[in-house]
């Protein structure tokens, strides 16, 4: 697939989406090119979201094609479950706003820190390698969604249902 239709998808979807932010670009870069595994079975869900976000980029533009090089990755499920979590439960579906859950989520995860000035791909890869391999904390802690009360353990919960234990306990 042509590089120049992959980055074009990109400042697309930090427009659309609202979540580019002055300095971040490569952090977001990264994460697009970062791509997401489904462990958990019904977290294939979340492929299909991503998709959706693919889909809509090409009937806004005019394009054909489906990235078939690259897989659904951590920015795109990530938008997603900002998106669908905005849409079901901020309760203003004439205002949205997936990019403060979004922004949220990168901070749950220690992403919010890397800006192009204090980028480490070490880092970030080591915390994407934690948060896609499932290898955080019992109660989500290195995760989308860490709690302070789980009930379960986090690494064993796909992300839709990690989402509303983390918005019951910090949101309600």
């Amino acid at each position: 697939m042509n590089s120049n239709l992959w980055n074009r998808y990109l400042i697309w979807i930090m427009d659309k989406y609202n979540i580019g932010r002055k300095g971040f670009d490569l952090l977001l870069e990264e994460l697009l090119d970062s791509p997401f595994e489904v462990i958990i079975d019904r977290d294939s869900n979340r492929l299909k979201d991503g998709e959706n976000i693919r889909k809509a980029f090409f009937i806004e533009n005019g394009v054909s094609g489906m990235f078939i090089d690259h897989e659904i990755s951590v920015l795109e499920v990530i938008l997603a479950l900002a998106i669908r979590i905005d849409q079901e439960y901020t309760g203003n579906p004439r205002n949205p706003h997936p990019e403060l859950i979004f922004w949220e989520l990168l901070g749950n995860l220690g992403l919010d820190k890397f800006d192009n000035t204090h980028f480490n791909n070490n880092i970030i890869y080591e915390i994407l390698g934690i948060f896609v391999n499932r290898e955080y904390d019992f109660g989500g802690n290195g995760g989308l969604f860490p709690l302070k009360n789980p009930i379960c353990d986090q690494r064993e919960v796909e992300l839709w249902s990690q989402a509303m234990a983390y918005l019951s306990e910090n949101w309600v």
